[in-house]
């Protein structure tokens, strides 16, 4: 390409029709769209998303490239971008979502004047009306760089605020799971690995839309793809417990620690199998694999004034203690009640 790029775009895109042109048009209509280069990652769509790549790519030649793929699910997408993006950095943006248009330019020009391994912002969570549910900021100084170490939220972040140096990336060698979903909490985890600088921006960058039909998050699409996740939390396992004493863990702990305990909460609460084997295999693998991070999650509570050790209690029976499970109620009902 003619001009140096600054920022490459992955979109991971699989029968994404009647979401890629609102995706796209979010990104090249920008004032500094030169900037970008936006890689439409066509997974073996089998409905129109691989023509419409290519129409935007024929009108903003500068801009948008389009690969044509075999389906691999989502992981070889973020794999093929790394590989072949050519920005300075790198961001991931699902066709289904979209950036936010008047904050964009500001990112850019954000992004344009820092030299970090990390640039972290905000996102928006909206319903198919496009209506708010929640905002997802972060804890950490803004508007100047910081040392990772100094990261003060460190137990929940989103692939939606991340933007990395793909340079660093790339040295990682870093690979995504590929076959299987719900791998976007590898973008999250792996590659922090190689950050050591941060710039926090509290704008919203990225507009993460929740509800839509086929959602992988949704509950009865969630039940059928359990053993993914399980696969992904090996793997995660595997690497935490690999890191040496003198790598900086704080981040590492946190954000497992994090991700796990909402795993075991979502299954004792939405899985209603008399035996559960799905967290008996999960739990299992922790225990040979990492006893410290075993008893981590056995002290992990649950309730604010119960404080209830819940995964601790479940473990003595394979399933959720009563207490626990009264515990629940009561704060369902107590929230319809608001």
């Amino acid at each position: 390409m003619a001009m140096e790029k600054l920022l490459t775009i992955i979109i991971p895109s699989y029968n994404m029709e009647k979401f890629l042109p609102q995706c796209l048009d979010s990104l090249v209509n920008c004032q500094n769209a030169s900037l970008l280069d936006v890689l439409v990652v066509n997974d073996g769509s089998k409905d129109g998303t691989l023509e419409i790549g290519r129409q935007y790519q024929s009108k903003y030649p500068e801009i948008v490239r389009v690969i044509d793929k075999e389906n691999g699910n989502y992981g070889s997408c973020i794999n093929r971008g790394v590989l072949e993006g050519c920005g300075k950095y790198v961001k991931v943006l699902d066709a289904d979502d979209r950036f936010d248009a008047s904050n964009l330019d500001e990112f850019l020009s954000k992004l344009q004047s820092v030299d970090v391994d990390l640039f972290l912002t905000d996102t928006i969570q909206v319903r198919p009306d496009d209506s708010c549910i929640k905002t997802i900021s972060f804890g950490i100084p803004a508007k100047r760089v910081v040392k990772f170490a100094e990261y003060c939220k460190v137990d929940e972040m989103p692939m939606h605020g991340i933007t990395y140096k793909l340079e660093n990336v790339r040295k990682l060698g870093y690979k995504q799971t590929e076959g299987i979903s719900y791998t976007d909490t590898e973008w999250a985890f792996f590659p922090v690995e190689a950050v050591e600088t941060c710039f926090y921006l509290p704008k919203i960058v990225y507009r993460y839309l929740i509800g839509r039909e086929g959602q992988t998050m949704a509950p009865e699409v969630y039940k059928k793809g359990r053993n993914q996740e399980l696969t992904i939390t090996k793997r995660m396992v595997d690497f935490w417990d690999a890191l040496s004493p003198e790598k900086e863990r704080r981040y590492f702990d946190q954000y497992l620690l994090h991700r796990l305990r909402r795993i075991y909460l979502q299954d004792m609460t939405r899985n209603n199998d008399a035996s559960d084997k799905f967290l008996e295999e999960m739990d299992s693998y922790i225990k040979e694999h990492s006893a410290r991070l075993y008893d981590l999650l056995g002290n992990s509570l649950y309730g604010k004034r119960e404080k209830i050790p819940f995964i601790r209690d479940w473990r003595k029976k394979n399933k959720p203690s009563l207490r626990f499970r009264l515990c629940v109620m009561l704060h369902r009902l107590l929230g319809n009640q608001k």
